[in-house]
């Protein structure tokens, strides 16, 4: 088998459809026992942080427990976030509040109160390749906003989002390769850096994509039930490639592998190209 680098390369330039779904093949790396309302995320190193009740875990590539964090004081986690190999974030859609951990889990004292940015209802956060900035969507101000997380109070704004998108469709919220992308069920949206839009991308075909989305070398990685969608962004080309596992709920992606969670799993896979 060739390495997984070479599907990467494929996937950035278009003789990627040229390819034969078949010819990929998926490879378990590792697993991890969750509860079905977990909350998760995975950083470039291969740690994966997980919710258990009130309590954030911390497991290494191996599998093994590093460090673990009660977390009660913040209430119910929406989204954890690696910033970078020092910081993590925490989102509390339930206290409007974000915080900083550090790699060991400690917590800061000090929460980021969402209400003090003018915030009225942030339903979506997303971490910024600028550094100590996080994207944040005000579902109920129809804004975008991007945060300092240095405590600078220093912000950009994107107003009136309701002319160009429906808010409440909105599903998932992304930064890759310094464009911002905001996904529904059936349609993308790219936005440059300062709010500009860019492009509109919808569907090939008159399916749902059910699950997620997320942009990865000017494509978009699309999952269904039982398939991932590669879709070219500027073409619309797509490929579809059958998932190794039945009732995924989410997915993420984290240097080579793809990280899937069932409802009492989280699944490590690497994607393959086989002769």
């Amino acid at each position: 088998m060739k390495s997984i680098m070479l599907f990467l390369l494929l996937v950035a330039n278009s003789c990627f459809f040229a390819q034969k779904s078949d010819s990929l093949v998926w490879e378990k790396q590792m697993e991890y026992q969750v509860d079905e309302s977990a909350t998760w995320t995975a950083d470039i190193f291969g740690n994966v942080y997980i919710t258990k009740g009130r309590v954030l875990q911390k497991f290494d590539s191996l599998g093994v427990l590093k460090f673990s964090q009660s977390i009660k004081s913040v209430g119910n986690i929406k989204e954890i976030m690696p910033v970078n190999t020092m910081k993590l974030v925490l989102f509390s859609e339930e206290q409007q509040v974000l915080c900083l951990m550090d790699n060991t889990l400690t917590m800061s004292e000090n929460y980021i109160e969402l209400s003090d940015y003018k915030v009225g209802m942030a339903s979506l956060v997303a971490v910024s390749s600028q550094p100590d900035k996080i994207w944040v969507l005000d579902q109920l101000n129809s804004t975008l906003l991007l945060l300092d997380l240095s405590g600078k109070m220093q912000y950009q704004e994107v107003r009136n989002l309701k002319g160009v998108l429906n808010l409440a469709d909105i599903t998932s919220l992304h930064e890759s390769d310094g464009h911002l992308y905001l996904m529904s069920n059936q349609t993308m949206y790219e936005f440059d850096i300062y709010g500009s839009l860019l492009n509109e991308l919808t569907f090939q075909y008159n399916s749902i994509r059910t699950i997620a989305a997320l942009p990865f070398y000017r494509k978009i990685l699309w999952f269904t039930e039982e398939a991932m969608i590669v879709q070219d962004v500027d073409e619309g080309k797509e490929m579809v490639i059958k998932l190794p596992i039945n009732g995924i709920i989410s997915f993420m992606k984290r240097g080579e592998y793809f990280y899937f969670k069932t409802a009492d799993k989280i699944l490590k896979y690497s994607l393959k190209i086989h002769e």
